[in-house]
């Protein structure tokens, strides 16, 4: 029975050793700095930790914009640190963390910090303007940040991009790309790295103002030793110019402005027919357009010489018969007559400003035979247009027609005219708009002149049929004889 008791004993000693090591319990010996990071001016900077060499190395920028900084530090669970994690220090000298693990062990960390100083450099150091194919150097003051520029012809441009340069790892607002206008005041504002600024006041002097005149100061058609002044009126920006010819071949003279230049469109070569814009621009730039409007009046005759009896069609520009006071008018040195005239027709033109005109003449029976006469167009006895050559008048054993054999002729016929001093010439103006000339031996006249024979086999071209017109055309047949037109009768072709 005593060993019994003395197994019961050991056993229980046993179970009491053994709840006696459970209470005992084991402490960590973690001791490290997991991370480290620095934030200030709203940047974080991670901190790159060497646990063998316990260093903490950080890159920062600016450090020195701030003497108190508490680091976010994240440290091994149940471990703690020195100095407190709530208290700020001075990065800028090297700082140490002192990781005591739960079971005492420390381990000493040095938090080394490289720290970038920013620049507090904010200058320009050099502003230059460049235009109209000239440098000019602004003069910088840098106590008062103004930069004076003295410029030649600023005028012309609004839209300038100056050459700047500013101080290292600055920036400078507005943009350096950025054109200005600088006829006014411009500013400009150069940060620092560091995020000091500097703003600058840009001053241009325009010394020599370039001339704002752009005025047409005279303007002229000179033609055959004769001067067309223009009216000038500078407040609608208009000129008119008048003239009795055709002005293809004019020479052309315009004044303008000191300093200023001129183009004129429409461009190529300038058209005297029609309007012309003149561009006249002054020395600034700016500019006028005078539109050069020409009031051409001008006789435009197909034929020179005529019989006194002749009916000739006359055509020009602006020769306006329906103006009050206005006449025709044939006249030399010895001899003026105001002559009638038929089939006065006239409608816009499309060759010069105003209207085209037609219109037959009929000389008087009392005229002289002469070769210099002028064709005149007149209003309140002031020539308005001239004819550029002589017309050639001859009265004397004039041939004239008194009829015809037939009314209506076609092709293969034979015409034949009546009269008295009949010549052996004719011209048909056909009505495809042509005019045809026959001489023997296609026509012939009788020995008394009184009687013109013209077979009318020969010329196809001259009847409407021939072109598949079904009606009979009016034509005129003129006596022509050695460039003379003379009289003449219509008759029908069919």
């Amino acid at each position: 029975m005593k060993k019994k008791y003395f197994l019961t004993i050991l056993i229980f000693s046993s179970i009491l050793i053994n709840c006696s090591k459970d209470k005992d319990p084991i402490l960590s010996d973690e001791n490290k700095i997991i991370s480290f990071d620095l934030s200030f001016n709203g940047e974080t900077y991670i901190g790159q930790i060497n646990q063998l060499s316990k260093t903490i190395n950080i890159e920062t920028i600016g450090l020195e914009l701030t003497s108190s900084i508490i680091p976010e530090i994240s440290i091994s669970a149940n471990a703690t640190i020195s100095p407190s994690l709530s208290v700020g220090q001075d990065f800028k000298q090297e700082v140490q963390y002192t990781v005591t693990a739960e079971n005492g062990n420390k381990a000493i960390y040095r938090i080394v910090v490289d720290n970038t100083i920013l620049s507090d450099e904010n200058k320009i150091n050099s502003f230059d303007l460049s235009f109209n194919g000239e440098t000019y150097i602004g003069q910088i003051n840098q106590l008062s940040k103004t930069i004076n520029i003295e410029t030649i012809g600023l005028e012309l441009t609004s839209s300038i991009i100056p050459e700047i340069s500013i101080s290292a790892n600055a920036t400078i607002s507005p943009s350096l790309s950025v054109a200005q206008d600088f006829k006014q005041e411009v500013q400009y504002t150069v940060t620092a790295e560091n995020g000091n600024k500097a703003i600058y006041r840009i001053i241009v002097d325009n010394t020599i103002l370039l001339s704002n005149e752009k005025k047409i100061l005279n303007y002229s058609f000179e033609y055959d030793n004769k001067v067309y002044e223009g009216i000038i009126d500078h407040d609608a920006l208009t000129i008119d110019v008048e003239t009795d010819f055709g002005v293809i071949g004019a020479a052309f003279s315009i004044t303008i402005s000191e300093g200023a230049t001129y183009t004129f469109s429409p461009g190529g070569y300038q058209n005297f027919h029609l309007p012309i814009t003149y561009t006249v621009t002054a020395e600034d730039g700016t500019s006028n357009d005078y539109v050069m409007t020409p009031k051409i009046c001008q006789f435009n005759p197909r034929n020179l010489s005529f019989y006194s009896n002749a009916n000739p069609i006359i055509g020009g520009f602006n020769i306006d018969l329906t103006v009050p006071n206005s006449a025709l008018v044939l006249e030399n040195e010895t001899h003026s007559y105001i002559l009638d005239y038929s089939d006065y027709s006239v409608e816009p033109s499309t060759a010069v400003v105003g209207v085209d005109g037609t219109f037959r003449l009929l000389f008087p029976e009392n005229i002289v035979s002469a070769s210099d006469y002028k064709l005149r167009y007149k209003v309140n006895n002031v020539i308005k247009a001239e004819a550029d050559r002589n017309l050639d008048i001859l009265a004397e054993n004039i041939p004239i027609i008194t009829s015809s054999n037939q009314d209506v002729y076609k092709r293969g016929e034979t015409m034949i005219l009546s009269g008295s001093n009949l010549v052996s010439s004719l011209l048909v103006d056909a009505y495809n708009g042509s005019d045809y000339v026959y001489f023997p031996p296609y026509l012939s006249v009788n020995n008394e002149q009184t009687e013109l024979t013209f077979p009318m086999t020969i010329n196809p071209a001259m009847f409407p049929s021939y072109a598949g017109i079904s009606e009979n055309y009016p034509t005129r047949v003129f006596i022509y004889y050695n460039g003379r037109e003379g009289d003449s009768i219509i008759v029908d072709f069919d």
